[in-house]
């Protein structure tokens, strides 16, 4: 939460991208679907499996500026959980494709790197086990 809201604080545009670094797979389908989904009266727009019950991809969601007060609030309140945030606000939900699901993957381990090189999903690197 205190990434989103440093990431509002000093965004440029109306609409700011949070991002986490942990999903080497993430193209451009996936952020354009986002960029071309916004909507006058959302405040987010977030990828959701299993909708509407799914958890939100909270870490790749377009964020408006106008949560910023909300955010700060909800920080002072130690309410920081970014998927309850999107639960209080007004989200435009986009269901993944087999695709952004795929672009979608997290990467948290050793273990699942070397499992998108064995998919040859990933190539080994320097950061990949093996290598």
């Amino acid at each position: 939460m205190a990434g989103l809201d440093s990431l509002l604080q000093y965004a440029c545009e109306e609409w700011a991208l949070l991002l986490s670094c942990d999903m080497p797979l993430l193209g451009g389908e996936a952020l354009t679907r986002l960029v071309t989904s916004t909507a006058d009266e959302a405040d987010a727009v977030a990828f959701r499996e299993g909708a509407p019950h799914g958890r939100y991809h909270a870490c790749c969601t377009l964020y408006h500026r106008r949560l910023l007060d909300l955010v700060q609030r909800r920080i002072a309140d130690r309410q920081c959980a970014l998927n309850d945030l999107l639960a209080k606000v007004n989200v435009t939900m986009i269901r993944p494709t087999q695709v952004e699901r795929l672009q979608l993957t997290n990467v948290n381990s050793p273990e699942d790197i070397e499992a998108l090189c064995k998919e040859g999903l990933l190539k080994p690197g320097i950061d990949s086990p093996g290598a």
